[in-house]
């Protein structure tokens, strides 16, 4: 894997970044396409093995209130996995 400074800083990330949104349960979420917590579990396993250490979830820029039906559950399993 290659890594590279984040902005001005002297923070090191992952060249690729692991897209986590469609991450969490296909039931409480948008999308119909979600993958569940066992399959998400294993991807982001895989990544890390592969030295992927930036990862984003796009479910956070969102302008529905926390109690809507954006649980979080994609952030959850990411917490959870790191």
């Amino acid at each position: 894997m290659k890594y590279t400074k984040f902005g001005n800083s002297d923070l090191n990330v992952s060249r690729i970044c692991m897209g986590c949104m469609g991450f969490g349960d296909a039931t409480k979420g948008q999308h119909s396409w979600t993958i569940d917590e066992e399959h998400s579990r294993e991807i982001i396993k895989r990544g890390l093995d592969l030295g992927v250490i930036s990862m984003t979830l796009l479910s956070l820029i969102r302008a529905e209130p926390a109690n809507s039906m954006w649980e979080g559950r994609s952030e959850t399993l990411q917490n959870v996995r790191m």
